[in-house]
């Protein structure tokens, strides 16, 4: 994709949701086919006078590993890893799936020895983003994997991402800020609220949110974002819900999720 807003995207992610400062080491991962946008980003993070560290990988390499790897080849970490995690002060990742159904036929206990391998170094990472020591953010690079599962072409999909990533406006940056600041009313009305009761067509749901902090999401970790979000009290969630979107995770496509919670359990 050759767009002019390729260079604003980079500029977003590296001086608004990220900030990164001269000196800083900073990790760039994504698959090869958001190359345009990784080479931007690479730009952008040299223009800061701190130091890019190219993380580009090869599409369905994951897959490979999970399919034909040994336990050990699973649990194994690579120093590189280990830098990501421990070491690089900003993380930047950018989704770029060719094929979201890649994972679909790998052995579900596969996957998750893997995951379990890397349980304690991914507690770490998450560590050091809360106390501030390293920070992260995460967008999405539109493929036509992606485009296929909204059921839009790949051009109409392209424009849905830029869009919402503020880039068709004259300054992304400076929207994202507005946005913000009406989030924050929507906080700031919810300050001191002891419950919520969801009900829809789909949804009934009621939660404890007393002494809950709100979190306004406004394009930092996430890019694009735009919510707002809390966690309940853990043993107050009564209710139903049923998802009516597919979702698609470790490469498996679930539909139709329904769900009953009593006093928090489900």
């Amino acid at each position: 994709m050759a767009d002019p807003r390729l260079e604003k995207w980079a500029n977003a992610l590296v001086g608004y949701s990220v900030d990164v400062q001269a000196g800083q080491t900073v990790a760039i991962n994504g698959g090869v086919s958001a190359g345009p946008l990784l080479r931007e980003i690479y730009r952008a993070v040299l223009a800061r006078g701190a130091f890019p560290v190219m993380l580009a990988s090869l599409d369905g390499l994951n897959a490979e590993l999970l399919r034909n790897g040994n336990d050990e080849q699973l649990s194994y970490i690579s120093p590189v890893e280990r830098f990501v995690r421990e070491q690089a002060n900003v993380v930047i990742n950018v989704l770029s799936d060719t094929n979201t159904k890649r994972l679909s036929a790998v052995d579900p206990s596969r996957q998750s020895r893997f995951q379990l391998a890397r349980r304690e170094l991914f507690d770490a990472f998450m560590q050091r983003a809360s106390t501030g020591e390293m920070d992260w953010t995460l967008t999405l690079w539109p493929t036509d994997a992606f485009a296929q599962d909204a059921d839009m072409d790949t051009e109409e999909y392209t424009e849905f991402v830029l869009a919402a990533c503020k880039l068709d406006q004259p300054d992304p940056v400076a929207a994202w800020l507005a946005l913000r600041d009406d989030q924050q009313r929507l906080i700031d009305w919810l300050d001191g609220k002891q419950e919520v009761h969801v009900v829809g067509p789909d949804i009934d749901l009621t939660l404890s949110i007393a002494g809950r902090t709100w979190i306004n999401s406004d394009g930092k970790r996430n890019f694009p974002s735009g919510e707002i979000f809390t966690g309940p009290v853990e043993d107050s969630v009564n209710g139903t819900i049923r998802f009516s979107f597919p979702v698609v995770t470790a490469g498996r496509e679930m539909s139709d999720i329904r769900l009953r919670f009593a006093d928090g359990k489900v």
